[in-house]
C-alpha cells in the first residue's frame, strides 16, 4: 500500500503524540482535568507569559513534576526523526455518540457517553473525551498550528493514550 508523504507525516505525528502522552494515572491528567482556577482548586496556567510551561513546576506542589519530566507536553516533533511504517497496528473504533460539551476555562471539552475504542495491539483504550487547544499545544519542526485536537483514551489500568491531531483552516466546504 502506498501512502502520501503528508498522510505518513500526519500519522507519524499522531502515533508519536499518542506514545509520548501514554502514562499511568488514576484518571485524566491535570492538563486534561476540569479543575482550573475558577473551575476547582487548581491554579491558573497558560501556554504564554508567567504561567507558561517553563513556569508550571512553580505554580503548585502538584505541578513540581513538570520540572523533572523528560517526555511531557508541550513537545516539538522533529520530522527528521520520524521513520516510515507500513502498518501501525492501531485500530480506531469510533461511532456516533451522545456528547456533553463544556467550556472548562482552558478549552472546549467534549465528553462521550458511548464506548469508542483505540486498540494499540497491546491493549484497548476507551475514548473518554476530546478537547481543543487554540493555538496548538505541540509543534512540528518549530511550526505552531492554529489548533490541535486531543482524543483522550484510558485503559482499565488508568493509563492514558492521547491522539493529537493538528488542525488548520482549509478551503470552504460546500457541505
Amino acid at each position: 500500500m502506498h501512502y502520501s508523504k503528508d498522510s505518513l507525516l500526519l500519522f507519524s505525528v499522531v502515533a508519536f503524540s499518542m506514545l509520548v502522552s501514554c502514562r499511568t494515572t488514576t484518571g485524566i491528567s491535570s492538563a486534561h482535568a476540569k479543575k482550573q482556577k475558577g473551575h476547582g482548586d487548581q491554579p491558573a496556567w497558560s501556554y504564554t507569559g508567567n504561567l507558561s510551561p517553563e513556569h508550571w513546576s512553580d505554580l503548585c506542589s502538584e505541578f513540581r513534576k513538570c520540572a523533572e519530566g523528560q517526555h511531557q507536553s508541550p513537545i516539538d516533533i522533529e520530522t527528521v526523526f520520524i521513520r516510515e511504517i507500513s502498518d501501525s497496528g492501531l485500530k480506531l473504533r469510533y461511532h456516533p455518540s451522545q456528547v456533553d460539551v463544556q467550556n472548562n476555562g482552558h478549552t472546549i471539552e467534549v465528553d462521550l457517553e458511548e464506548p469508542d475504542t483505540l486498540d494499540t495491539g497491546n491493549g484497548v483504550f476507551v475514548l473518554k473525551q476530546f478537547h481543543f487547544h487554540e493555538p496548538a499545544e505541540h509543534k512540528i519542526d518549530g511550526v505552531l498550528y492554529p489548533m490541535e485536537m486531543h482524543l483522550v483514551h484510558v485503559n482499565q489500568h488508568g493509563q492514558l493514550a492521547v491522539l493529537g491531531v493538528f488542525i488548520k483552516e482549509g478551503a470552504p466546504n460546500a457541505a
